[in-house]
């Protein structure tokens, strides 16, 4: 069955499939399917762009962003359901004169997302700044950035993290690690401090693999623990200060 828009396609294959997918798989099925037809070079990014502008159009919209590049169909009840507003939902948990717990998980998620932005936005202004052609990439698949200098191109992904006293933690998927092992990928830390000034520690994927590979092997991330001691850098025990501020890729 043919349908005529990469949104359609979309809604097919997630009623088809009645669960979250991936963009990539979405639009693999969408094309394996025949029910969406493109030259596109992209066809991810097409999808993903179709997807979030139909959910940024409407709040009533058919798709509903689960996690990172993964959606699903928004369920008929959710969308059927007319409630007024001063009548309690049974169904959430109640609201308090703060608020109600799921508003305060979409800001503190709104809030991430900032952060993470503002993070990706410095390390390309820093790259551009030493003479690199950087980029955001459309599609999180690991990537955050494109970075091309003297013919050489740099996968980079960024992890922006606010510091708890000197110390900074976050998580990196497994999976990311090894795919990109092989290839010039590197991981990029931007350390937010109490007074707003920013660090940054640029690790090549191989040295990251060295220092957290023997960690909790049962887990499907690395935590990466950093800290600073003066004006030195570690990751767990090792000393990565050479890294710090380290452009040179």
């Amino acid at each position: 069955v043919f349908v005529t828009s990469f949104k359609d396609a979309a809604i097919k294959v997630l009623s088809e499939a009645d669960k979250p997918l991936r963009i990539a798989e979405i639009a693999k099925r969408a094309i394996a399917g025949g029910y969406v037809k493109t030259q596109a070079k992209d066809p991810q990014g097409v999808m993903w762009n179709a997807i979030n502008n139909d959910i940024k159009k409407s709040a009533e919209s058919e798709f509903v962003k689960t996690a990172g590049s993964t959606y699903k169909l928004r369920s008929p009840s959710s969308k059927t359901v007319h409630r007024d507003d001063r009548s309690p939902d049974p169904t959430k948990p109640e609201t308090t004169e703060r608020g109600s717990s799921s508003q305060n998980t979409k800001k503190d998620k709104m809030h991430k997302q900032r952060l993470g932005a503002a993070g990706e936005h410095r390390v390309i202004s820093e790259l551009l700044l030493n003479g690199y052609d950087a980029d955001r990439r459309t599609i999180d698949d690991g990537v955050d950035i494109l970075a091309e200098k003297d013919g050489c191109q740099f996968y980079i992904q960024v992890k922006t993290v606010t510091g708890k006293g000197n110390n900074y933690t976050t998580t990196i998927k497994k999976t990311v690690v090894a795919k990109r092992r092989n290839l010039q990928m590197y991981y990029v830390f931007v350390m937010r401090n109490a007074d707003n000034t920013i660090e940054f520690v640029t690790l090549p994927s191989k040295e990251l693999s060295k220092r957290v590979s023997t960690k909790k092997e049962h887990t499907t991330s690395y935590t990466v623990h950093l800290s600073k001691k003066g004006d030195r850098v570690f990751l767990g025990e090792h000393d990565v200060t050479e890294y710090k501020n380290d452009w040179e890729l």
